[in-house]
């Protein structure tokens, strides 16, 4: 190093030689640099200095690369499987995350140790159900937008209004990425018509039917048959007339002193954004009623086989749209079973206690018992 240095320069050298990470180095760096006289007798000094500054700039912008490839290959491995519900368990507040698992899945502290997007599994009504903590920020992450569109349903922790509100911002940005998070009892279905009108049917505690009326018009569709529900809003019918939107049924859990508040009521995120307000589940029944709920919001329903003559029912249940038939949870199962499907024998306790033969066509319900023959 030159040794005519200027003393301010001397000690950001030290500096240099002190840095603990490549980030602070890089800064002390540039820093020294902007220190050391500019003449003939310093040419090769900051030449040298500058060559430093640009490899560490590249060290760090490959270290950054590679850490957004690891953390994008953790969340694609976080992958659904086909009769899997999956469920993103959104947070502002990480101790609503630790009260939530602890509570509703019985998860010790131990279990809960990691910040990180981890799923936890637990079986709830003979169900496979995933939970995947994720605060507010890293939902709208593009390394884990993956993961929110392939959800099932998306469960808001809250405990307090500016908690609500930040719900409300989250759902609001998901929104501008075709992301739209819909309560139940808010949904609105628009559907072509060939004629040049626009019908509007149902009824809406926050919509006027002109303004349903005027707001399809706007998406550009002049012939249509809008069904709207008692909660809709104009986020409603946004998402039903975006285009490929990814519609996710959410439920807010609401907490503390907000629980008494709002249980059991619709409210509007962000002033526009209607939710379904819910206790949050405790572990056993509670947690079944959420799961229920989830699967009766999506269409979904629960169906068991068995084989014939066997007594012994399976775990786990195959889940189908509702109503499904015979013939579609066969193909479900196998397509070669399909095609050699001639009947099934049916148990519904709630309505036969006696086993029913049925055709191919039989519509099921959730809760069935099924014999393919």
């Amino acid at each position: 190093m030159v040794t005519n240095l200027p003393p301010n320069a001397v000690a950001q050298y030290r500096k240099v030689v002190a840095s603990k990470t490549k980030a602070e180095k890089l800064g002390n760096l540039r820093a020294f640099l902007s220190l050391i006289p500019d003449h003939k007798g310093t040419e090769k000094l900051r030449a040298s200095v500058k060559r430093q500054v640009a490899k560490l700039e590249e060290e760090i912008e490959r270290d950054k690369k590679r850490r957004r490839q690891a953390r994008r290959q953790r969340a694609l491995s976080l992958s659904k499987g086909k009769d899997e519900l999956l469920l993103l368990l959104l947070y502002l507040n990480p101790a609503l995350r630790y009260r939530f698992l602890s509570k509703a899945l019985g998860l010790s502290s131990y279990d809960l140790y990691s910040d990180s997007v981890k799923p936890y599994a637990s079986r709830i009504g003979g169900v496979n159900t995933v939970f995947v903590p994720m605060s507010f920020s890293l939902a709208t992450s593009s390394d884990y937008l993956d993961i929110v569109r392939q959800a099932d349903g998306a469960l808001l922790l809250a405990s307090t209004e500016d908690e609500l509100s930040a719900c409300g911002k989250l759902a609001d940005s998901l929104s501008r990425l075709g992301i739209y998070l819909v309560a139940p009892g808010s949904e609105v279905r628009v559907s072509r018509l060939p004629t040049k009108r626009i019908e509007v049917a149902g009824h809406s505690d926050f919509l006027d039917p002109a303004e349903v009326a005027e707001q399809v018009q706007r998406a550009g569709l002049e012939g249509a048959a809008a069904e709207i529900s008692r909660f809709s809003t104009e986020y409603s019918v946004n998402a039903a007339l975006a285009r490929n939107p990814v519609l996710i049924r959410f439920w807010a859990l609401t907490q503390d002193d907000l629980r008494d508040q709002l249980e059991g009521r619709a409210v509007l995120l962000d002033g526009s954004i209607p939710a379904k307000a819910v206790p949050p589940p405790e572990a056993g029944r509670g947690a079944l009623d959420l799961v229920c709920d989830v699967l009766k919001a999506i269409g979904k329903i629960r169906v068991w086989t068995k084989e014939p003559r066997e007594k012994e029912v399976p775990d786990e249940p195959v889940l189908l749209k509702e109503g499904a038939t015979v013939l579609d949870l066969a193909k479900s199962i196998h397509g070669e079973l399909a095609t050699e499907l001639r009947y099934a024998v049916v148990y519904r306790s709630s309505e036969r206690p006696q086993p029913t033969r049925v055709g191919t066509g039989y519509r099921i319900r959730d809760g069935d018992i099924i014999e393919i023959h």
